[in-house]
C-alpha cells in the first residue's frame, strides 16, 4: 500500500475484508493486491474500489482451474492491457467499461481454459496507435483472435490493418495499385476509405459491412478460400493486415460460433456457485479464512521478532559446535544433540510467539501412564 494514503489505505483493508469474508477462498492479502493494481490503473481509490468487485468475482471463477497466483497474474495483466487501451476513462463510463471487460475475458477463458486474459496487454502493446482506436465492444470479442493467431499476432495485425487502411500510409502498404483496387471494389472514395472509423474501432464489424458485400459484388466465389485471399492480397502489401481481414472472412462460422459460446458462458457468476460446487474452491476458502484469522490475531511484529530469535538461536548453537572443541570431537553425536537441543528451544520459542502453554515436547504426555483417550 505503499504511496497510498492512510485514509484510503482504510478503506480498501475495510473493503478486502468485506469481499474475503464473502469469498473466503480468496485471502484478504490477494484482494489487496488487486485493490493496488487497480488503484493505479483507475486512478484513484473510489474508482478502483469500483472495478475490485468484479476482480474478485472473476478471481474466484478463474482460481479452481489456473490456481491463487496465476488467476491474480492474470487479472493483473488485463488490468494493465485495459490501461493501455484507454478504456478506463473518467467518470462512471470507465468503471463500467472496465468492469464489462473484465466479465467478458473470465467468460472467454471459461470457454477456453489455455486463454490467459492477462496477455490482453500483449496485444495492446502490440496494437500501438490502432489500440487506442478500438472500441470496448470489440475489445469484448478480442479473445477469439488472439487464441486463433496468439496475442502478439493478434495485436501487430491490429496495428498493421490500422496503418494500412485507416492511415494508408505510404508505401508498400498503401502504394497506388493497393489504393486503386480499393476504389475499384467500391471501399474507397475520393476521401479514403469508406466508413474508415468503423474499421478503426470495430474491425471486425467492418468486414461484415464493406467488405464481404464488395467481395459478392465482384464476384469472388465466397466458398474458395484460395480466390478470396487472392482478393484481400490485393488490397494492401502489409502481408499481417490482409491475412488479418482474409481470416475474419474465411473464418466467419468459427468465429460466429465462439461469440456465441462467449455470450452463454457463466462469467462471473459462477463465482458464487464455486464455493458450493468446486472443492477445491472451499478448500482454499478455509484455508483463506485461517489467513485470516491469524493476520487478525498474530500481530506481525511478534512473528518476525519470534522467526528472527529462532534464526539467532540456531546461528549461535552452530557457532558453539565450531567453537567448541568437545562438541566437535563427539561428531555426529553433537550434530544430534544439538539438533534436539535446537528444536527443543525452537518448540519453546514458536509455543512462547503464540501463547501456547506445555511442553515444548509433544509426546512427552505420552510417557505418563494414562488411562484417557488420546
Amino acid at each position: 500500500m505503499a504511496s497510498i494514503p492512510e485514509g484510503d489505505q482504510q478503506k480498501i483493508f475495510d473493503r478486502s475484508q468485506q469481499l474475503s469474508a464473502k469469498y473466503p477462498s480468496v485471502p484478504i492479502t490477494a484482494i489487496m493486491e488487486m485493490a493496488r493494481s487497480s488503484y493505479t490503473t483507475m486512478g484513484g481509490t473510489e474508482r478502483g474500489l469500483g472495478v475490485l468487485d468484479k476482480m474478485v468475482e472473476s478471481f474466484v471463477s478463474l482460481q479452481s482451474a489456473r490456481g491463487l497466483e496465476t488467476a491474480g497474474n492474470m487479472l493483473v495483466g488485463l488490468l494493465r492491457g485495459l490501461d493501455n487501451f484507454g478504456v478506463n476513462k473518467e467518470g462512471q463510463k470507465g468503471i463500467d467499461q472496465v468492469n464489462g471487460l473484465i466479465e467478458a475475458a473470465t467468460k472467454a477463458a471459461q470457454i477456453d481454459p489455455d486463454y490467459n486474459p492477462g496477455d490482453v496487454f500483449t496485444v495492446a502493446r502490440r496494437a500501438k496507435t490502432a489500440g487506442p482506436a478500438l472500441s470496448p465492444d470489440f475489445l469484448a470479442r478480442v479473445s477469439v483472435y488472439m487464441q486463433d493467431m496468439g496475442p502478439d499476432a493478434a495485436g501487430t495485425s491490429l496495428a498493421m490493418a490500422f496503418k494500412a487502411f485507416v492511415l494508408e500510409a505510404v508505401g508498400s502498404a498503401g502504394g497506388k495499385k493497393y489504393l486503386a483496387e480499393r476504389s475499384r471494389l467500391g471501399i474507397r472514395d475520393n476521401n479514403g476509405l469508406i466508413d474508415r472509423d468503423l474499421f478503426g474501432s470495430d474491425p471486425d464489424k467492418w468486414v461484415i459491412k464493406h467488405l464481404i458485400p464488395a467481395l459478392i459484388k465482384d464476384g469472388v466465389d465466397m466458398n474458395n478460400d484460395t480466390a478470396i485471399a487472392t482478393a484481400i492480397g490485393k488490397l494492401s502489401g502489409a502481408s499481417n493486415a490482409t491475412a488479418f481481414l482474409t481470416r475474419m472472412v474465411t473464418q466467419r462460422q468459427q468465429i460466429e460460433k465462439w461469440l456465441e459460446l462467449l455470450e452463454g458462458a457463466m462469467g462471473t457468476r459462477a463465482a458464487g456457485e464455486a464455493r458450493v460446487n468446486d472443492p477445491f474452491v472451499a478448500w482454499k476458502g478455509f484455508l483463506g479464512s485461517m489467513q485470516n484469522l491469524s493476520a487478525a490475531l498474530i500481530p506481525i511484529d511478534s512473528i518476525s521478532a519470534g522467526l528472527n530469535n529462532l534464526a539467532d538461536g540456531i546461528n549461535a548453537l552452530a557457532r558453539a559446535g565450531e567453537d567448541n572443541p568437545f562438541l566437535a570431537a563427539l561428531g555426529i553425536g553433537a550434530g544430534t544433540y544439538g539438533a534436539y537441543k535446537g528444536v527443543q528451544w525452537g518448540a519453546g520459542k514458536f509455543a512462547d510467539m503464540f501463547g501456547l502453554k506445555g511442553p515444548p515436547w509433544p509426546w512427552t504426555a505420552l510417557r505418563q501412564p494414562s488411562r484417557e483417550p488420546l
